[in-house]
This record gives C-alpha cells, structure tokens and sequence, in this order.
C-alpha cells in the first residue's frame, strides 16, 4: 500500500541521516568491527527467511492480510513454515536489526527494533485469527507445533469471531 510504501521510505530516510550524520560528527563510532559482524548474522538469516517464505508459499504468499479465503488458497506447512508461522515476518524483523548494527546505527537500530516489533504485535494476532477462520481444524494444530520467531510476540490463534484485542480493520 501507499501508507507503508512511505514508511518504509521515511524509515530509509532516516537511517542514512543517521548514517552520515554519525560519520560526520562522530566518526570514531562508524566502521566498528563487531556491530558489523554481529549484524551480519541477524541480516543474512533475516534475508534466507523472507525470500524462503516467499518461495515456499509461491501463489500463496501475499503482502496484504486476505480478508476473503480465495478459491485455491492453501494453507503452507511445509518447507521453511514447517517450523515458523511467519517466516517472512521472522526475516523482515532480524534483517532490520541485523542492517542497523552492520551500519552501527545506534538510533535507528532501537527504533527499527520498536517499531518492526510493535507492527508485528498488532499484525501477527489479527492475521492468525483470519487463518483460525479460514482454517478452524487445521491452524490451530499448525500452531501447537511452530512458533513466530519474534521476541515477546505471543501465539494466542483464535477466530476473528473469539478475539477480544483483535480490530476489525487490519493493521497496517
């Protein structure tokens, strides 16, 4: 969408701002050997799983929540979402981090870390009690035998119908 479209841009804006700023005032922070190879972990993970989601749900992969269980939409429990519900919500998360400590970006890595997390605590619930009702029998066994990846992220699947801190509107 045009919103997220923006946010991303603003949030790019706003780590190399930070990124020349700091090597202009601060030079002796940037160029650290050890965030940068720290976050070259959390990046190259973060990466692998959003293009294995991608990949593994082919037709079934989607960038917006499906608020209509369309003809010929499966549910993907095989390949990488064997073992995470959310293999492309786990990467975009680590591979924020992991970019912000690579460019030893104090600011943005915190607030990239906020606010990657607070999208997902508010995205995850709503998109699993969608899957709940399009799945009644079949997700919530999927999710007795996975998990998100994502700290402090909680795994409460119930239907839209059932959820109490669910909106009806998506979140963004």
């Amino acid at each position: 969408s045009t919103c997220a479209q923006t946010h991303a841009n603003r949030h790019l804006l706003f780590s190399w701002v930070e990124f020349w700023l700091e090597c202009l005032l601060f030079p002796s922070i940037k160029g650290q050997v050890l965030p940068f190879v720290v976050g070259l972990a959390p990046l190259a993970v973060g990466q692998f799983f959003r293009v294995a989601a991608m990949w593994t749900a082919g037709s079934n992969f989607n960038h917006h929540i499906m608020e209509r269980r369309e003809q010929g939409h499966r549910l993907v429990t095989h390949g990488i979402y064997r073992y995470l519900r959310h293999p492309s919500y786990f990467g975009w998360f680590w591979w924020c981090v992991g970019t912000q400590c690579v460019l030893c970006n104090p600011i943005c890595l915190l607030a990239y870390t906020v606010a990657a997390w607070d999208f997902f605590r508010r995205r995850i619930p709503y998109e699993e009690a969608t899957l709940c009702d399009f799945y009644p029998q079949q997700y919530p066994a999927y999710v007795s035998r996975t998990w998100i990846g994502i700290p402090f992220i909680p795994s409460t699947p119930r239907s839209r119908m059932q959820a109490t801190n669910a909106s009806r509107v998506p979140p963004d």
